[in-house]
């Protein structure tokens, strides 16, 4: 917290990394870092992973010095608006808005819908939210894509990490994960990476879900690199069905700019893929992926056999396919024959 406090003093300063298990910032050190912080013109980069924001309220003043909850929301936002911060990391943060407050300042666990104007945060352009937890009254904890419509306050954000472990995955039926992307494409227009890690796409009516999923990522013009490590989707037990009509295939087919997925450890059914499942995927992304130049694939941990079919099925006329073994990462550059890179 002094390092913290320091910073408003600090006229050089451009990246500080904080991360820590045992910080727990309250009422008081809160007031006093938001003041801080907003007076440093050259911080660039702040990490503070791993820390505890705890809020604690009673009714309609917060405990430190009468600071009721409007003014409290002001210092934040006064902060966000004024800094110079472009990339914050909250990886594995917790916040705790108390248990005082009334149910009606926070929604329920939904996908709120988005409405009027925010104020924005323009300077901040990588955020990492990665297994962010914030716990609201009655025992609420949002995550993932709960997130996304507070978020809209950052219009210039070009990299994105909403990942959650395994442990509290982050699950959206069709509803949901059509909001998802409608908001995604509606708002963050400049984004070029984003991290789905561990989420859970779980459709009861799948194709109709998926053909709109591909008409909202149309609008993300600038999104380059999509990472699905870990997540899955879950179809209501279809057989396989035309590759038109799957989740990844109204991805990369729709996504204008898309270069790079990488589906580390990606479920469909429960199931990790399988031959079949490759030979799929792999003629999908050859015959459809919205590039006519290059493309990158990451995957881990593939059995041999998996992984030839998957090479078999991109590697075909006047195509080349790159393999690089990080064990046990495997990325697949796939490249139009005659294209060389920069």
């Amino acid at each position: 917290m002094p390092v913290l406090l320091g910073l408003g003093q600090s006229p050089s300063l451009t990246t500080v990394k904080l991360d820590s298990r045992h910080v727990v910032l309250s009422d008081t050190a809160f007031f006093l870092a938001c003041t801080a912080l907003r007076n440093n013109t050259t911080l660039k980069t702040l990490s503070l992973a791993r820390w505890a924001f705890a809020w604690i309220w009673t009714g309609r003043i917060v405990k430190w010095k009468g600071l009721d909850k409007a003014l409290a929301a002001r210092y934040f936002t006064d902060l966000l608006s004024s800094w110079k911060v472009q990339d914050l990391n909250l990886d594995h943060c917790s916040i705790d808005i108390g248990q005082s407050l009334q149910p009606a300042f926070l929604p329920p666990p939904i996908l709120i819908p988005v409405m009027g104007p925010v104020q924005s945060w323009s300077s901040i352009n990588m955020l990492r939210l990665a297994n962010v937890k914030l716990m609201e009254p009655l025992g609420f904890l949002r995550s993932g894509h709960l997130l996304l419509p507070v978020l809209r306050s950052c219009p210039n954000l070009t990299h994105l990490d909403l990942s959650v472990s395994q442990a509290n995955a982050t699950s959206l039926d069709d509803k949901t994960t059509c909001k998802f992307f409608q908001l995604l494409g509606t708002y963050f227009k400049k984004l070029q990476e984003l991290s789905l890690g561990s989420w859970e796409f779980k459709f009861e009516h799948y194709e109709e879900t998926c053909k709109a999923v591909g008409q909202h990522v149309r609008s993300c013009t600038e999104l380059k690199k999509l990472n699905l490590d870990e997540a899955s989707e879950v179809r209501s037990g279809l057989s396989p069905l035309p590759c038109r009509m799957t989740f990844l295939h109204n991805l990369v087919h729709h996504l204008p700019r898309l270069s790079e997925l990488s589906l580390c450890k990606y479920r469909i059914d429960e199931m990790e893929l399988d031959r079949d499942t490759a030979q799929r995927l792999g003629t999908c992304f050859h015959d459809h992926w919205n590039t006519t130049t290059k493309f990158e694939l990451k995957f881990f941990g593939l059995y041999p056999e998996v992984q030839a079919v998957l090479e078999k099925s991109l590697r075909k006329v006047n195509y080349s396919v790159e393999i690089s073994q990080g064990s046990p990462l495997i990325t697949f550059t796939v490249k139009k024959k005659g294209f060389f890179s920069p």
